[in-house]
């Protein structure tokens, strides 16, 4: 009877009993239904089943519903949510079930509480109603995230986000006071991210007169410039243009300043900031437990343009990466990279664009590596690597600008193009390193080594330089330079100051050092090539020609003529010859041919030159010149000087890479009174001396000696040194002896007038009488002389110091002399000398 009773009801719903539900009372079961209800297109669905807790059924289908009359109110209701699983639905009816495997029911209200959106806190979102206290509500509801689309926002207060806490801006360009992140002053707890919807879609633009930066922190004045291991951590910054409004702020306003570690921007636009574009630090501890995760930055895609500071003052996080970042026409460095004693920036950049910044495209004083690395602006430096800096290491790299990259600090690799330069392309100032380099369209220097401190390797290829840009000041005598032009051949020339050596139109000048320089397989190089002193590989060629092919040239000229005679005056026929231009004339000089090859009087320290002929067949002269270098015998210079031992020690080497000297023959002492070195010129081998005679008398017209040195480095308190000629190689004075001298001695050295114990003495010593002339000038330690003896009068000695301090002594000796230099201790402490070069010339001699 109940099954039909239900069935009756149900027939009359269905066919037309719609008065009996309006607004009626219709009893079913024991369960009262209150109106109005409308069935229409409902489908045949029983009532959910009623009972106590204790009644739910054991087994049912998903989807079934229960209601327990005894829970609690508003938690009556269970749902079958799988097949035999009743779920008790704790607030209300609506329920939320995500897809997937191991799912919870929750309810609607809790998932739609995770995501708060400023609207539901009364934002307005019109573009022009301000919505600051929506803000503010939404994130102190303490939600995970904060949505701020569909809408065009107004935020004119400085909001802050919780720590953890997420904002999201729509597309628009929303009217922001400031947004700063939740950051620590004592652990690592500070935290979040701002999000937009793309730095081409979502603009954050600062109010007018806010006077604050855009994105900052709410700590960053207590952490910068303490060295701190806190602040900001991992805050991230995405798809966001930031827009400081230069033009409507009055004083200091940052795009993003943030003090933090494991910071991370992803497509981040930075303009028109009052201050820098981007300002980023953090201290120097690298103490954590996970480094590599926590310690670097993460910057991909930036820009940063049109700010009126640096575009980006990068002082940490340490070792951060930086990958497709554009830094265009902002007022100072497009990037300064910094390191001080509480900050540290460095890293890794690829594919990073300075160009157009006012003081220049990238400036470092710290320490990073990269490819791509693309420095340029029309003022100030392309790139500056300042003082104190570490290493960087530069590949696929282009630098422009009035100096297109300038170096200060040592162990620089750079590998790149140097383009439209106008002061220097390269400047090595204080610095140095590996470069190698294409130039192309530098009207300045190529190459300035304005105060390199080397050594350096520079490999540099250059098009079409302007004339005299090659080089400018001296580099170091230890680079290796190798450098090729292009261009016509007037324009490939080089001013360095010193030696010159010319090639074709190309001049360089080389300093009085050991530096080389090499033509490479250029049959093009034709010009002279003009040294004091020059000496060739055995592979070097000087030039060649033929005897119909000689034609005329400049005194002195110089080639090899493949079929010329070897006789005093050119003539074809011949198996080869070496021609010399002179006087009009080829000559092709040859054994006893009494040829008149020129030799330039060097020595003379007269306005005027002096040129003198070997062969002539009037007169006869005599030059030697020594210039360190043992051989495998011992023997000194060319023509086989020696030292011999004074008293009981004598030390001798030779040294080389002395600044300015092709090479340094050092004479140390002992330390007992009488020690020291006598060096003259002999043949040890032979045991033989060889002197000079008739110096004092004879046939000559003219003879001079000279010789530079330098003094103990230390103290000349104790020293004895002489230079000249003397008759007796193995002693310091000796009776009845006979000397011409230039010398010095701490304890006197018995003229009977004119003697000093602190200045040199001008010494003429005739079978043992001393006469002594007092030059005036003291001696000093660790001091290079310049000493000239000469005689253009028989009987009479000239002396001359540094080219001053002149002598004349009316005194000669007539015994055979040899060349001597002495260095001597009077006891105490030993004594060195440094002898850099010696020579001496005879002229006028009758055969």
């Amino acid at each position: 009877m109940k099954q039909s009773g239900i069935g009756l009801q149900l027939a009359l719903l269905m066919f037309g009993m719609q008065p009996l539900l309006t607004g009626q009372t219709v009893v079913n079961g024991g369960r009262t239904q209150i109106g109005p209800w409308d069935a229409s297109g409902a489908s045949y669905t029983l009532p959910a089943k009623r009972g106590t807790t204790a009644q739910l059924p054991a087994t049912c289908t998903q989807g079934a519903e229960y209601f327990a009359t005894d829970a609690a109110p508003g938690q009556n209701k269970y749902l079958c949510t799988t097949t035999n699983t009743w779920t008790q639905q704790l607030t209300g009816t609506s329920t939320f079930q995500q897809l997937g495997a191991g799912a919870v029911v929750r309810t609607v209200t809790s998932k739609l509480q995770d995501v708060v959106h400023v609207k539901d806190f009364g934002a307005k979102g019109d573009g022009v109603t301000d919505d600051s206290a929506a803000f503010e509500a939404a994130l102190a509801s303490g939600a995970g995230e904060v949505r701020a689309d569909d809408g065009i926002y107004v935020v004119n207060s400085q909001i802050t986000l919780l720590k953890n806490q997420k904002i999201h801006f729509g597309v628009g360009t929303h009217t922001v006071g400031g947004i700063r992140f939740s950051d620590s002053l004592t652990d690592q707890t500070g935290t979040g991210q701002i999000e937009c919807a793309g730095s081409g879609q979502s603009t954050l633009m600062l109010r007018n007169g806010a006077n604050v930066d855009v994105i900052t922190q709410v700590n960053f004045a207590l952490l910068t410039g303490q060295n701190s291991q806190y602040g900001l951590f991992r805050g991230e910054i995405r798809g966001c243009t930031i827009d400081g409004n230069k033009t409507n702020q009055t004083g200091t306003s940052y795009g993003i300043r943030l003090y933090g570690h494991g910071l991370e921007m992803t497509d981040v636009s930075v303009r028109n900031a009052y201050s820098d574009g981007i300002y980023t630090e953090w201290g120097l501890d690298s103490t954590y437990a996970t480094p590599n995760n926590d310690l670097e930055g993460f910057f991909t895609g930036i820009r940063s343009a049109f700010n009126q500071g640096n575009g980006w003052t990068f002082r940490g996080p340490h070792d951060s990466d930086f990958v497709e970042v554009i830094l265009y026409q902002n007022g100072g460095w497009g990037m300064q990279v910094q390191i001080s004693s509480t900050y540290n920036g460095n890293g890794h950049l690829a594919s990073v664009n300075a160009f157009l910044n006012t003081l220049g495209g990238i400036y470092s004083n710290s320490s990073f590596d990269g490819s791509q690395v693309d420095a340029t602006t029309v003022t100030g430096w392309g790139m500056l690597i300042d003082s104190g800096a570490g290493s960087h290491n530069l590949a696929s790299s282009e630098f422009s600008g009035p100096t297109g990259l300038e170096v200060r600090a040592p162990s620089q690799i750079v590998s790149g193009n140097v383009v439209n330069t106008t002061t220097a392309g390269l400047r090595l100032n204080g610095g140095s390193g590996n470069f190698t380099l294409q130039m192309f369209n530098n009207t300045g220097y190529q190459i300035d080594f304005a105060n390199e401190v080397g050594p350096s390797t520079i490999i540099a290829d250059s098009a079409n330089a302007a004339p005299g840009s090659m080089f400018n000041g001296t580099p170091n005598q230890a680079d290796f330079i190798f450098f090729n032009f292009g261009g016509v051949a007037s324009n490939r020339y080089v001013s360095w100051p010193a030696q010159t050596v010319h090639v074709a139109g190309w001049a360089p000048q080389f300093p009085q050092s050991n530096s080389v320089m090499a033509v490479i397989n250029d049959t093009t190089q034709t010009g002279t090539l003009s040294a004091s002193n020059l000496q060739l590989s055995s592979s070097a060629q000087v030039g060649s020609a033929t005897f119909a092919t000689l034609g005329s040239a400049a005194n002195g000229s110089m080639l090899y003529c493949s079929n010329c005679t070897q006789t005093a005056a050119c003539a074809a026929g011949g198996s080869g010859a070496m021609a010399m231009y002179l006087n009009g004339a080829w000559s092709c000089g040859g054994s006893g041919s009494g040829g008149s090859y020129t030799f330039r009087n060097n020595l003379t320290n007269t306005s005027g030159t002096v040129d003198f002929t070997p062969l002539d067949s009037s007169v006869m002269n005599a030059v030697d010149d020594f210039l360190p270098g043992k051989d495998t015998n011992g023997t000194i210079g060319a023509l086989h000087w020696d030292v011999v031992t004074l008293g009981t020690t004598c030390s001798n080497y030779m040294s080389q890479g002395v600044v300015n000297h092709p090479g340094i023959f050092f004479l140390n002492s002992g330390s007992n009174a009488g020690d020291g070195c006598s060096m003259t010129l002999s043949d040890s081998v032979d045991g033989a001396v060889y002197p000079f005679a008739n110096l004092a008398a004879g046939s000559w017209t003219y003879w001079e000696l000279q010789a530079i040195f330098q003094t103990d480095a230390s103290s000349v308190s104790s020293a004895r040194y002489l230079t000249g000629l003397s008759d007796n190689q193995s002693a310091y004075h000796p009776a009845n002896g006979n000397e011409i001298g230039v010398r010095f001695d701490s304890a006197g050295g018995g003229c009977p007038s004119n003697e000093s114990t602190t200045n040199w003495v001008y010494e003429v010593i005739v079978a043992g009488t001393k006469t002594c002339l007092n030059s005036g000038l003291a001696v000093a330690p660790n001091t290079w002389y310049h000493v000239r003896i000469y005689s253009t009068t028989q009987g009479t000695i000239q002396f001359q110091i540094n080219s001053a301090y002149s002598g004349s002594v009316t005194a000669a000796p007539t015994a055979n002399l040899a060349p001597q230099l002495i260095n001597m201790t009077t006891g105490g402490k030993a004594e060195g000398l440094f002898v850099d070069w010696w020579a001496m010339k005879i002229q006028g001699l009758a055969r």
